[in-house]
C-alpha cells in the first residue's frame, strides 16, 4: 500500500468525522470573537509589539492561528490512539504497510487541515477589516509555511502521544491537564511582561510558532532565532517517532 492510498484513507476518515473539525472550526472563531472583539474592544486595548501599538484583536489572531495548529495535535494523537488500540495499525503493518508512511500520512493530512483552517481565519480577519491586498498577500505567503511547519510539530507530538498512552482516561486526563497551561503560558493572548512569566512562556513550543506567525503577519519578516528553535524541535520529534515505531509492539500492551 502506498502513500497516495495512505493519504485517501486519511482523507475518507476525515470526512467521515466532520463534527469533530467543525469543533476544530468554532473554537478558534469564540475566541477571536469573544477575546478579541468583544473583551478587546469594551475595554479599548493596546498591545505594544515590535515598535508598534496594536489593537488586541491584531495581537491575537496570530496566536489564535497558532493554536489552530496545535488541534493538530489533539487529533491525531485520538486517531493513533483509536487505531493502535483496536489493532487497525497492526492490520496495517501486516498488509505490508511501512509504518513510517502510516505516520506520514497522518501529519500531512493533519498539517493541511490545520494550515487551511488557520488561514480562512487570516483572511476572514483581512476581508472584514478591509486590510490592504497587497499587506494580505506578503503576510499570508510568509504565514502559510510557518502554520504548516507548526503543525507537522504538534502532528509528530501526536502522534508519541497517541502510541505511547497506555488508557483513555490517561490521555484524556493528560491532555484536560495541559490545555491551559500550554495555551494560557505563551504569547498567544498576552506578550510577557515579567522576568518569571518570560521564563517560562519561553519553554513552550507554542510561544515560537505564535511569534513566528505574528511576526510574519504583522511585520512581514522571518525571527530566525525563534525559526531555529522550532526547527530543531521539529527534528527532535520527527527523531523520537522513527526510533519509536522500530520499538513498538503491533498490539497495545
Amino acid at each position: 500500500m502506498n502513500l497516495s492510498v495512505l493519504l485517501y484513507r486519511e482523507y475518507k476518515l476525515k470526512t467521515k468525522a466532520i463534527s469533530f473539525y467543525m469543533f476544530q472550526i468554532i473554537q478558534p472563531t469564540f475566541y477571536l470573537l469573544f477575546m478579541g472583539i468583544l473583551f478587546g474592544t469594551t475595554f479599548n486595548i493596546e498591545i505594544k509589539y515590535g515598535g508598534m501599538r496594536l489593537d488586541y484583536l491584531s495581537y491575537l489572531l496570530p496566536g489564535i492561528m497558532a493554536m489552530q495548529a496545535v488541534n493538530a495535535m489533539y487529533s491525531n494523537s485520538a486517531n493513533i490512539f483509536n487505531e493502535y488500540r483496536y489493532g487497525v495499525y497492526r492490520s496495517l503493518v501486516l498488509s505490508r504497510v511501512s509504518p513510517f508512511s502510516y505516520i506520514v500520512s497522518k501529519i500531512i493530512i493533519e498539517s493541511m487541515l490545520s494550515t487551511i483552517y488557520a488561514s480562512s481565519l487570516m483572511i476572514g480577519y483581512h476581508l472584514i477589516y478591509a486590510k490592504p491586498i497587497g499587506e494580505m498577500s506578503v503576510g499570508f505567503l510568509l504565514s502559510v509555511p510557518i502554520i504548516m511547519l507548526s503543525a507537522v510539530f504538534w502532528s509528530l507530538l501526536g502522534a508519541l502521544m497517541g502510541f505511547l498512552f497506555g488508557n483513555e482516561e490517561k490521555r484524556t486526563m493528560i491532555f484536560t491537564l495541559l490545555n491551559m497551561p500550554l495555551v494560557f503560558i505563551s504569547t498567544v493572548f498576552y506578550p510577557p511582561e515579567t522576568a518569571w512569566i518570560r521564563s517560562l512562556v519561553m519553554l513552550n513550543p507554542l510561544t515560537y510558532s505564535a511569534n513566528l506567525i505574528r511576526e510574519a503577519m504583522l511585520k512581514r519578516s522571518i525571527l530566525l532565532s525563534d525559526l531555529a528553535i522550532f526547527l530543531l524541535l521539529v527534528i527532535i520529534a520527527f527523531l523520537a517517532i522513527r526510533i519509536l515505531i522500530k520499538r513498538l509492539p503491533l498490539i497495545k500492551k
